[in-house]
């Protein structure tokens, strides 16, 4: 299993983040995620269920993900992404209100 997954599909991105992502993937994860977003306006669904850590860095990449991507949001949440957000003191950029 890879530590993430892009998939594009006609209506939406979707990027799983599988195991750990950590520092050292947070350049391969930056420049995929600009990738995907470099096509035409779709919803950036993300799916953090089987997130098992998760550190700066990469929590820095998906932030960015947040405001590059219209509607994006959580296809499916994780204890470890909600603990890495209060731990930074980040609100949920993936929440809808």
């Amino acid at each position: 299993m890879t530590p993430f997954e892009i998939n594009p599909t006609p209506d939406a991105i979707h990027l799983r983040l599988n195991g750990e992502v950590i520092n050292e993937l947070a350049c391969a994860l930056h420049a995929a995620l600009v990738a995907a977003l470099a096509a035409p306006a779709r919803p950036l669904l993300v799916d953090v269920a089987p997130l098992t850590r998760i550190d700066a860095a990469a929590l820095q990449v998906m932030m960015a993900a947040a405001r590059a991507a219209p509607r994006a949001q959580l296809s499916a949440a994780s204890p470890v992404w909600t603990a890495a957000l209060l731990r930074h003191g980040i609100t949920d950029p993936y929440a809808q209100p």
